[in-house]
């Protein structure tokens, strides 16, 4: 085969761990969900990936738009990618993912530690389907094992389209249905391997909030009537550096949506400085303080999908998408490969009793202190938020709200 032979990679990591793709032989229909190991009892690791993603945040909305998408994921697919890369595009992928040696390790901790929560309230796999024939090298393979990658063997080449509806429903079934159909006409005769990842988190607040009355909401060009929701307690949070933010607790305490309004409107929620997004308990600044906050916002529910082929390429990794540069050489001798493809899908919904998301990636390769009163926050113009597991900091959802009467939002 020459490079521009397909070799489908289809990477969606969003956050489960399963069986190890080395050891016992594999056969063809085997595909199962392995139990993800217990943390340690060593101290949560801080997670690894926020720069990547503070950084890619910006470049996905820029302006005031609705945005929903998981950075966990983005990051998980392309650490597999990583896993597999060499020379110049491996270091590429390091420098995007401010990544190190103990990169894998660290991610692996985080899951464990999001998927042993109280409650159970994250549920997620990582599969991969793989083309019969091809040496995939063991060094590669072992990587995988150590992210807990399942194997299934199958022949893309004889029924491409019935493995594609196999993913969709595989990764439908670990979403709760809320991403019924990730990939569309990405695989072909000539794919070779589909690495899979799909995730879904639902939890009910800590104490759940009351339908206030409807309202203005000032989106960027014009103002909608929305339903808010109005805190029953005051909540922890910051002000200060022109921001206001309020962490609005899950039951059991171990995640937290943190939601961040600029003081001046003419500031887009991703110009939120990251720590106020992620770990508002720690954040600090000369004019800064803690602060408890009262707090109404609206609710919504946003389902966003991106084409990240474009947005990749200029945050620093173009070589893996150049089919006459890419090195992709750990994991297979028998054919060049570059990255052709990386979908995103992802969906929010925040109502007075809680929160669900759920989000899936893939990535398809071809050959070739409180403060005495409470702060008011109303959020009633564009926003930011993130939903954060608190012990390691990872950012599992992260977003922007800037019309909630719209829920589709798309970048082609």
């Amino acid at each position: 085969m020459n490079r521009r032979q397909l070799l489908a990679l289809a990477t969606a990591l969003s956050g489960a761990w399963l069986a190890g793709c080395s050891g016992t032989p594999v056969t063809k229909n085997q595909l199962a969900d392995a139990v993800v190991p217990p943390p340690d009892a060593s101290a949560p690791q801080l997670t690894p990936i926020d720069a990547f993603a503070d950084a890619l945040n910006r470049r996905l909305a820029p302006k005031a738009t609705n945005l929903v998408w998981s950075p966990w994921s983005v990051a998980m697919v392309l650490a597999m990618l990583r896993d597999g890369a060499g020379g110049a595009t491996a270091s590429e992928f390091d420098k995007l993912l401010h990544a190190d040696a103990t990169f894998d390790a660290r991610l692996a901790d985080g899951w464990r530690r999001m998927a042993h929560a109280t409650g159970e309230p994250l549920h997620a796999g990582n599969a991969v389907w793989a083309q019969a024939g091809p040496t995939w090298k063991q060094p590669f393979r072992d990587k995988l094992t150590a992210l807990a990658a399942s194997l299934k063997v199958v022949d893309f080449t004889m029924s491409p389209a019935t493995v594609e509806r196999e993913i969709n429903a595989w990764v439908s079934d670990r979403t709760a249905k809320k991403i019924p159909e990730l990939l569309n006409g990405d695989v072909d005769a000539s794919t070779r391997m589909v690495l899979v990842n799909a995730v879904h988190f639902k939890a009910p607040w800590q104490v759940e909030f009351a339908e206030a009355p409807g309202g203005d909401f000032r989106t960027p060009t014009k103002t909608v009537q929305t339903p808010y929701l109005q805190g029953n307690e005051s909540f922890e949070g910051y002000r200060g550096g022109g921001w206001t933010a309020a962490t609005v607790p899950c039951q059991n305490g171990e995640f937290d949506l943190v939601v961040a309004l600029a003081d001046d409107p003419a500031v887009a929620p991703s110009a939120c400085p990251w720590p106020v997004l992620t770990d508002s308990a720690a954040a600090s600044g000369p004019a800064s303080a803690h602060a408890l906050v009262s707090l109404t916002m609206p609710a919504w529910k946003l389902r966003y999908r991106a084409k990240l082929e474009q947005i990749l390429a200029a945050a620093g990794i173009p070589t893996a998408f150049d089919p006459t540069r890419a090195d992709f050489s750990a994991m297979t001798a028998d054919e060049p490969l570059y990255v052709g493809f990386v979908v995103h899908q992802a969906t929010i919904e925040v109502t007075a009793k809680g929160i669900e998301a759920a989000a899936a990636t893939a990535a398809g390769m071809r050959a070739s202190g409180a403060a005495a009163e409470p702060v008011p926050l109303r959020l009633d113009r564009p926003f930011a938020y993130a939903l954060v597991h608190r012990a390691t900091r990872t950012p599992l959802f992260v977003g922007q709200v800037a019309d909630p009467t719209a829920q589709e939002s798309e970048l082609a």
